[in-house]
Parts: C-alpha cells; sequence; structure tokens
C-alpha cells in the first residue's frame, strides 16, 4: 500500500528497500458507500452509489480514544482499499499484516483525513482525483479515479511525539566514537554533515553510537522512526531532516524482520548512530537519528 499510496520518498527505499469495539450494523452515511463489519476485521464496503463527490469525505465509522494522530503523524493502520464501482484494489487485511507509513508519504487524501484519527478509529475516506492520483494510472488504478479506504488506524506517533523525540535528539551526549570511513559533524537534533571514504568503510554491516540519547531502549519488536542521512550519487547529503519528515526506518518491518535487531537493540531513542553496510556490492553509509518506536 504504501508504494501505491506513496509520493516519492528515496529516502526510504535506500535501507533496503500498523484495539477496540465493534461495528455491527451497516454504515450508512452521506458518501455513497456502505460499510460492514467489526474493527479489526476486513470489512464489507459496497460500490459507490451515483456520482462520486468532487469534494474529500471523510467518515468516522468507530470513534477511536485519545489524542488524534495530527499532520505528518506515522501511522500504523490497516486498511481496504476499493474504486468507486467496488473493484478492490489492495488491502492490508488480505495480506494479514498492518501497513506503517507517514501521513507525509501517501496521497493528499490520506494526509487530510486520516490526521484527525485516533488509535482505535474506523475511518471511510472517498478520495477525489484531485486528492489521489489525479490523471496518472497507478497499478490497477486508472487515471481519474475515485477511490475508497475503509482504515482502521491501530498507533500514530503523532507530531508532538516528534518534537518530543527531535528534542532528545538534541540533547543526546557525543560518545566521541566514530565509524570507519565516514566524518559526521553538525549539530545533534539536526541535519548531520557526511563525509565518507569508500574504501575505508567496513566490508560488513558495523553500527556505532555517535551520540548516546537518554529516550526507551529499541525492543527487537519494535517498528523505528528515524531522520535519516545519507551521500546520494552526486555526492551531496541527502536527508528527511531536510523535509521535517521523520519515517519508519523500512515501512512496517520491525528490527527483527530487518535483522538489525542485534545491532539496533538496546540502543537508546535520542541517540544518533553512524551505520555502514554492503548493498548490491557496495558499501554504503548512513546517520540514523532515532526519533521514536511504534
Amino acid at each position: 500500500m504504501k508504494r501505491r499510496l506513496s509520493s516519492s520518498f528515496a529516502a526510504v527505499a535506500l535501507m533496503g528497500a500498523l484495539i477496540g469495539g465493534a461495528l455491527t450494523a451497516c454504515s450508512t452515511n452521506d458518501s455513497g458507500v456502505n460499510v460492514e463489519g467489526d474493527y479489526g476485521k476486513a470489512p464489507k464496503v459496497s460500490a459507490g452509489e451515483g456520482t462520486p463527490s468532487k469534494d474529500l469525505k471523510v467518515v468516522t465509522l468507530k470513534e477511536g480514544k485519545g489524542t488524534a494522530c495530527g499532520e505528518g503523524a506515522v501511522m500504523q493502520v490497516n486498511y481496504h482499499g476499493q474504486l468507486w464501482n467496488g473493484k478492490k484494489f489492495d488491502s492490508s487485511f488480505d495480506r494479514g499484516k498492518p501497513a506503517v507509513f507517514s501521513l507525509k508519504q501517501v496521497v493528499p487524501g490520506w494526509g487530510k483525513g486520516l490526521k484527525d484519527a485516533k488509535p482505535g478509529s474506523r475511518t471511510l475516506l472517498v478520495i477525489p482525483p484531485q486528492l489521489g492520483y489525479g490523471d496518472q494510472a497507478t497499478g490497477d488504478i486508472p487515471a481519474g479515479s475515485t477511490l475508497v479506504f475503509v482504515v482502521d488506524t491501530l498507533k500514530c506517533f503523532s507530531s508532538s511525539q516528534m518534537k518530543k523525540g527531535e528534542q532528545l535528539l538534541a540533547e543526546a551526549k557525543a560518545t566521541g566514537d566514530s565509524l570507519p570511513g565516514v566524518e559526521v559533524g553538525g549539530k545533534l537534533g539536526a541535519k548531520p554533515t557526511l563525509k565518507v571514504t569508500p574504501d575505508q568503510l567496513a566490508k560488513e554491516r558495523k553500527v556505532v553510537v555517535l551520540a548516546q540519547g537518554r529516550g526507551a531502549p529499541l525492543k527487537a519488536k519494535d517498528v523505528v522512526i528515524v531522520h535519516q542521512s545519507w551521500l546520494d550519487q552526486d555526492g551531496k547529503i541527502a536527508s528527511t531532516w531536510d523535509s521535517a519528515t521523520p519515517m519508519p526506518l523500512q515501512g512496517e518491518q520491525t528490527l527483527a524482520e530487518l535483522g538489525l535487531d542485534k545491532e539496533l537493540a538496546g540502543k537508546t531513542v535520542g541517540s544518533r548512530l553512524g551505520l555502514s553496510s554492503m548493498q548490491n556490492g557496495q558499501s554504503v553509509a548512513f546517520v540514523l537519528d532515532i526519533v521514536g518506536t511504534l
């Protein structure tokens, strides 16, 4: 789903490339779409009736609890997606695994429609083309399509939590350690400077704590949210700090699923890490600033 809904975010691709009561009745609303089924289970969604609205329709089918996720949140959700005519094109329910993404990664209809969602909520989105993919065909989605989604919000890492994580980064204590072949500078809690000498990089994956944060330790089951910085093919520093968009390390995958639990479990939120590894036969290096976890 993330790739299908995502805007252009090359940062994430470089790393190797979320429960409450029930809805038991058919939910009727002015969206032209009816939804049946319980929160946490795959919904039954009707085809749209009549002509779809030119405006975004957001219907809260089940209220969640706590604070709204907010603009730019990183969310863990299950979702069902279909066209106005009822043809399903995607479903995390079918895959049996929630999706994780930033609301800055997805089409505008998702960003606008889910910012007020709370954990435990079920939301119906009817997204007009201009807030979806517009005139561009994407996979099984024809150009000019109205998109219909039912989204169960499981967890979210809110913008206020991001600010707290970035403050922990700014307060981290430099360890004095370094990563072979990599010079990292700049202020903590901001975009780093980065100089890489490829032939001096370790041939096997290596992780070094450059600055120690005082947040909670990471666990193998965590989806880790980071700011990531690296050198692009032109030798320029690319970074999620530029767009003020901390991201899941790699989608919905946990540290254990990424095979990074041995190196990263126990490291703390608010820390700055240097990481080098082999990708496609080449040595690459990253700076990871740990903002938080889901």
